[in-house]
């Protein structure tokens, strides 16, 4: 029962919107056809303008309507953004025809019930020129609205193809901001299982900060941009959890102004490159992991110095791979990275 009473409701609430257009439209054409008349007749004749109104209700109405509900027709079998050729081709014509038959009944009935004439001719001499007109201003008024109609449905295609992009985007970003969690909990027990052999107690710490850390990371894994600031912050407190192993054979030095600290970057990209630092690299107290990150232009640069380290196990790329996808899917340019007299520098693009 609630079903079909909203349903009586919706319909009666669509024909009240349309009958409410079909008058705005009414009284803009009355306006057009009474000054039209006014300058043919050069004076005001109240007759005519009644007539005027009259034609136009009758007519405009009955048109209005009938080409209103055969385009909503037309479209849900053809819609333009599916099959636009297929819509034009059948719909021109479609439209030609019915205005053509609706135009032949509506002068038949005007004739018959309004003039009484007993033997209405729709075809005589008489009418032609009503033909003529009339079907002029079809053709003219359809043209128009498969055009509005067809750059309509262009319009909801390019919507429906941005809101699909947006969501591969969304998917894929969501896939790579995926990779980051395991690639930094195998790095981190690795370190971990290294530590716990060399020192109980710094891995009991180390396991601490660990655990601080990974709550920031899934605090923060919706979020695929950060800002600079929370950036380094985490970079920071990353680097004092590796310190805890490697005490004086790493360092950081982070050259960034206040005022640029706004700026954003993938969340956790830092950590990335911070993590392949200490992986790829081989490093001790006499020839530390020194690693600078300051800020050139509209860019961040990462560098540190290099020393491969011989039969590498894990070497999947997935850090860099990760960053350089992520940019490429907020389509920023500008990321790079280079090997250059035992330096490895990294460039992040500032959003």
């Amino acid at each position: 029962m609630n079903v079909a009473v909203n349903s009586k409701e919706w319909e009666s609430k669509g024909f009240r919107q349309e009958f409410s257009q079909a008058t705005k439209f009414l009284i803009i054409l009355s306006f057009i056809t009474i000054g039209i008349q006014l300058m043919y007749d050069q004076a005001f004749n109240w007759s005519n303008i009644k007539r005027w109104l009259f034609s136009n209700a009758y007519f405009g109405y009955a048109f209005y309507f009938a080409n209103a509900y055969l385009n909503d027709g037309l479209n849900k079998i053809y819609p333009w953004e599916k099959n636009p050729k297929a819509r034009a081709l059948i719909g021109i014509p479609t439209f030609l025809i019915m205005n053509l038959a609706l135009l032949a009944f509506l002068i038949y009935f005007f004739q018959l019930y309004f003039l009484n004439i007993e033997d209405p001719q729709i075809f005589g001499r008489d009418h032609l020129g009503t033909y003529l007109i009339s079907l002029t201003i079809c053709l003219i008024a359809t043209l128009f609205f498969h055009a509005v109609g067809f750059y309509n449905g262009m319009m909801r295609q390019v919507r429906l193809n941005e809101k699909l992009v947006e969501e591969k985007v969304s998917a894929e970003l969501n896939a790579l901001k995926s990779q980051v969690n395991p690639h930094f909990l195998f790095n981190s027990f690795n370190v971990l299982s290294g530590l716990i052999e060399e020192n109980p107690k710094q891995a009991n710490k180390f396991l601490d900060g660990l655990s601080k850390i990974y709550r920031y990371i899934l605090e923060h894994r919706e979020q695929d941009l950060t800002t600079l600031r929370k950036e380094l912050a985490f970079a920071q407190k990353y680097m004092d959890l590796q310190k805890m192993r490697f005490e004086d054979s790493v360092t950081m030095d982070i050259r960034v102004a206040e005022v640029d600290l706004d700026a954003k970057l993938p969340s956790l990209s830092l950590q990335l490159l911070l993590e392949n630092a200490i992986k790829h690299n081989g490093f001790d107290a006499s020839e530390p992991l020194a690693i600078v990150i300051e800020k050139e232009g509209d860019m961040l640069k990462v560098e540190n110095n290099m020393k491969r380290r011989l039969h590498l196990q894990g070497n999947n790329g997935i850090g860099l791979n990760n960053i350089a996808k992520r940019y490429a899917l907020h389509n920023v340019e500008g990321f790079e990275y280079r090997e250059q007299n035992e330096k490895f520098t990294v460039t992040l693009p500032l959003i």
